[in-house]
């Protein structure tokens, strides 16, 4: 008879029910999905299990299958602590796969040409050709077989899946993915088995897959400049050397490669958080990586460059800033690309050795200093008479102005230029004059 669960798989499930609406719990016993079996107890699932006799021994390779189905493969995959690194080849046929260890789903595979594929949390990742489609979104029912390495063969089970497949689970690509790796962190001794499924909907298929034992695969110690930082900024960081741990995609474990693995820790169990990292092992030309999901995604080059400490002309807030060209110091004025400070110019002070810099140099003003910089201003008369107030406007000419008693106007005027005989006080307002 047909079971009811309240998730999208056993392992996810909290209780089995007799009818669809989930409102009469199944008996007590145990309840397999695959190689799942999990024991319910007054209508709770207590903590899953393996099926002893299912497993396999890791260390195996399977090659190019010809049926349609749903695959399970339940693996010890030892004691030794370190990652477990999957290798599934579609060969061209669109085929799902999901693995399960730890109780956690594991659903995303790194191709190295089209790098991360992945479907939702919780549901298998279909990869292929996508000429090659036979229909997959939609609903199969599949015949079930479950590894069994001491024959070398796949055992019928004599049962059957049904599998739903949504559109979001589609991550077929205009050519075949190839040979794809899916990374499972293992940081302790036990558990030692995991649970891979893998769904070929098609009517001829074939995959390939091998799954090594946990810390076979050799991981390679890469060095880096320094910590990481934000975007183009990443250039002007300070030089220093970190070590991270890398499972190679596209590099050769010397050079970084693109989709390759990075981890701060020597059993791969932490991945290098996102963001910019410099590092002389980049692939020439460049100079820089970034890192999304633990995952190299982009590579980049450093421009000659250069660190400034610039002083806002209107504020005097003083920053360190990088500039892809030298600046005489007191000699001209700079804009930044940073969208906080529009409009404002900066003046370059000094040059700045081992600070970080916070904004990037976009514009140049040759023999533009502050003073000739037009600012936005508040002015107040704070005298017991009205105030008469000399300025340069913004076109480099002298204007006149008054300001009634106890008042105040606005001004756009050149920095410095404001002047009375008269108790004013001018406040900057803005680096820029509204239009």
């Amino acid at each position: 008879m047909p079971y009811y669960i309240n998730a999208p798989t056993l392992i996810a499930a909290t209780a089995v029910y007799d009818d669809a609406e989930m409102t009469i719990c199944a008996a007590d016993g145990y309840y397999r999905d695959g190689s799942i079996v999990r024991q319910q107890v007054g209508c709770s699932l207590l903590p899953a299990q393996e099926c002893p006799s299912c497993l396999s021994e890791c260390g195996f390779a399977i090659g190019p299958l010809v049926n349609k189905g749903v695959y399970y493969f339940n693996v010890d995959i030892g004691p030794t602590i370190g990652p477990i690194q999957i290798n599934f080849d579609p060969q061209d046929y669109p085929n799902g796969i999901e693995v399960t260890y730890d109780s956690t789903i594991y659903n995303t595979v790194v191709s190295s040409f089209f790098g991360p594929l992945s479907a939702p949390a919780g549901l298998p990742t279909f990869i292929g050709y996508d000429a090659e489609d036979c229909g997959i979104v939609g609903t199969h029912i599949l015949e079930e077989f479950e590894y069994r390495d001491s024959y070398t063969l796949f055992n019928d089970l004599g049962t059957t899946e049904t599998v739903n497949v949504a559109a979001s689970q589609d991550q077929l690509t205009f050519f075949s993915p190839g040979d794809c790796v899916m990374i499972i962190p293992k940081p302790n001794v036990l558990p030692r088995t995991i649970s891979i499924k893998v769904i070929a909907p098609c009517g001829l298929d074939s995959f390939n897959i091998s799954v090594p034992c946990a810390g076979d695969r050799e991981i390679f110690p890469i060095g880096g400049n320094g910590e990481g930082g934000p975007g183009d900024l990443i250039c002007g960081y300070p030089s220093g050397h970190l070590t991270y741990y890398v499972i190679p995609v596209n590099g050769d474990g010397t050079t970084f490669g693109l989709y390759d693995f990075v981890y701060t820790d020597s059993i791969c169990t932490i991945p290098l958080a996102d963001n910019y990292y410099l590092s002389s092992n980049c692939p020439s030309p460049y100079s820089w990586f970034r890192i999304e999901n633990g995952i190299i995604v982009e590579f980049g080059e450093c421009d000659a460059t250069y660190k400034y400490l610039v002083e806002n002309c209107l504020t005097g807030e003083q920053i360190v800033v990088l500039s892809p060209f030298p600046l005489p110091i007191g000699a001209g004025t700079v804009e930044l690309s940073d969208p906080a400070y529009t409009g404002c110019r900066f003046t370059p002070i000094s040059i700045a050795k081992t600070d970080i810099p916070v904004a990037l140099v976009s514009a140049y003003y040759d023999g533009i200093k502050c003073d000739q910089v037009c600012a936005y201003y508040k002015v107040y008369n704070y005298d017991s008479v009205v105030a008469n107030v000399d300025y340069v406007d913004c076109a480099g000419d002298d204007q006149v102005t008054t300001i009634p008693l106890h008042s105040f106007i606005y001004l756009c005027a050149q920095i410095g230029s404001i002047k009375s005989r008269q108790k004013i006080k001018a406040n900057p307002e803005d680096c820029q004059c509204p239009d």
